[in-house]
């Protein structure tokens, strides 16, 4: 068995500084992680992405995951679609095998799951045809919704 941990473990040091996005592989192998699960998203990464792969390939510790946002329901449809196939591209450049992602973080006034149901669906399968393209393969994070 494999332990891998989130970066989002480490969020309050990356935002004291203590850490950066590049050292949290480093903290995560010290600590004894087999892989990383970077939680971030493409603003947030890109400038460091070349860096993160070389460092993971250098300590041996695998980027098992890339996680990222997403709300097809309560932003505009496509724009977002386009803008989670784009977080696919972080994770291919990280190396990662497998992106997961939100599908909305709330349902509009009266909406029940039946009726976000195709919405969410939708963007999932076009997020996952483009990902299989890459060879990655997604994951859906339900935060309880």
């Amino acid at each position: 068995m494999k332990i891998c941990v989130s970066s989002y473990s480490f969020t309050r040091y990356i935002a004291s500084g203590k850490l950066t996005q590049l050292t949290v592989l480093d903290k995560a192998k010290e600590l004894g992680f087999d892989g990383i699960e970077y939680a971030t998203d493409k603003p947030t990464i890109e400038p460091y992405v070349s860096q993160i792969a070389a460092r993971s390939r250098e300590l041996e510790l695998p980027i098992a995951c890339y996680l990222t946002g997403a709300d097809f329901v309560n932003r505009d449809f496509e724009a977002e679609v386009a803008r989670v196939c784009e977080e696919v591209d972080m994770a291919a450049a990280l190396g990662a095998p497998m992106m997961r992602h939100d599908t909305t973080w709330s349902f509009p006034a009266g909406a029940t799951f039946e009726d976000i149901l195709p919405i969410i669906s939708e963007g999932c399968r076009r997020v996952t045809e483009y990902a299989k393209t890459k060879g990655i393969r997604t994951l859906v994070e339900n935060h309880g919704t």
